[in-house]
């Protein structure tokens, strides 16, 4: 069976590398509970700190400050009150 590897990067600079490691963590956890068995597709979620850093074949997952101006590809933003906001197709 395929496993989709999902790469989580922030460029967001408030949010460090270890932030966004627990945040794969917590992700992965979800994923593996609730997203394969009901879609019955396995996947991985792997923090990296930088977007060169994500080795071929894995979707990338970046956190943007700002998602004005992506058009083709989902973004995940921190509003104002520092909440998380997505943005896509």
């Amino acid at each position: 069976m395929f496993v989709r590897q999902v790469a989580l990067v922030s460029e967001v600079a408030d949010i460090p590398v270890k932030e966004v490691t627990r945040i794969s963590a917590a992700l992965q956890k979800q994923v593996t509970r609730d997203f394969a068995p009901i879609w019955q597709a396995p996947a991985t979620v792997d923090g990296f700190p930088a977007l060169e850093d994500v080795p071929l074949g894995y979707w990338p997952v970046i956190i943007v400050q700002d998602v004005r101006g992506f058009t083709r590809t989902r973004k995940v933003s921190l509003t104002p009150s520092s909440r998380l906001a997505t943005a896509g197709r």
